[in-house]
């Protein structure tokens, strides 16, 4: 465990967890582990929770150990229960999950996160992202949507996982992640943070997400996952043309979004050349 002590200046500010839960992580841990403990922002508490690793994740985790607050290794039922417990060890204002593929895209993330909470006053915040494809990375725009509005798109696309950051509040007002969801419990989890808190988005980007063949983005569990929260929460596919039309324009923006912001960074990088 590293040195907590902070300095008289730094406690004045809120403590942020970061939490990172992990299993044969070797490929990216060390980079996602630099990420957190590069950072600028001086009061970071950072959580390592490790679901009994039997590649080099260990001895990655114990290079680092001195940066780590607190890391265990042991089993778990899925992610989310490593997940939920590592909250439950956390003791920070504001807490946030970092997975062992992705990373934070800047050392100063942190703390433009956390002057968005202190100045909007927000339950919780997120934010855009790049995808990482190995090859190519690409922007991820996402824009302020309601829980309505994320229950009708039928995914959690809008409200990236990975960007979210919550005050330690939503703990008693929203519970932990849902542990009948083994692979889209975060998109249940947001679902009711949109209903209960207030989140806002915030215009800049937060993490660097990996997409590859291991992750479960990419495993193809997640649409029987996601067919059963929509169903708790009462949506079905949309019979009636209002909610069709709404669900095709939610998506429409998103798109269009996106490839504005890709034709400003052509233009950009063409007039800089």
């Amino acid at each position: 465990m590293k040195d907590n002590r902070i300095s008289v200046s730094d406690e004045r500010q809120p403590l942020v967890s970061i939490i990172t839960v992990t299993k044969d992580a070797e490929q990216f841990l060390e980079l996602c582990i630099q990420s957190v403990i590069c950072q600028s922002y001086p009061n970071i508490e950072y959580i390592v929770f490790d679901g009994m690793s039997v590649d080099s994740t260990l001895e990655i985790i114990k290079q680092y150990e001195n940066h780590i607050d607190y890391w265990t290794s042991q089993a778990d039922i899925s992610m989310y229960d490593a997940i939920n417990k590592a909250i439950e060890k956390s003791t920070g204002d504001i807490v946030a999950i970092l997975n062992s593929d992705d990373r934070y895209v800047n050392n100063d993330v942190i703390s433009n996160v956390v002057n968005a909470i202190t100045q909007t006053n927000a339950d919780g915040i997120y934010g855009d992202m790049f995808i990482d494809y190995g090859k190519y990375s690409r922007y991820k725009k996402v824009f302020q949507v309601s829980f309505d509005q994320l229950l009708v798109s039928g995914k959690g696309t809008f409200v990236p996982h990975p960007t979210l950051f919550l005050k330690r509040d939503f703990v008693k007002t929203v519970g932990l992640y849902d542990l009948k969801f083994k692979y889209a419990s975060d998109f249940e989890f947001i679902l009711r943070c949109l209903k209960k808190l207030k989140i806002y988005y915030v215009n800049f980007p937060i993490t660097i997400f990996r997409r590859h063949s291991s992750s479960i983005t990419a495993s193809g569990n997640l649409r029987e996952e996601r067919q059963a929260i929509l169903k708790k929460y009462f949506y079905l596919r949309p019979e009636s043309w209002r909610l069709r039309s709404f669900r095709k324009w939610l998506w429409f923006k998103y798109y269009a979004l996106n490839l504005l912001h890709l034709i400003r960074n052509l233009s950009t990088r063409s007039i800089n050349d």
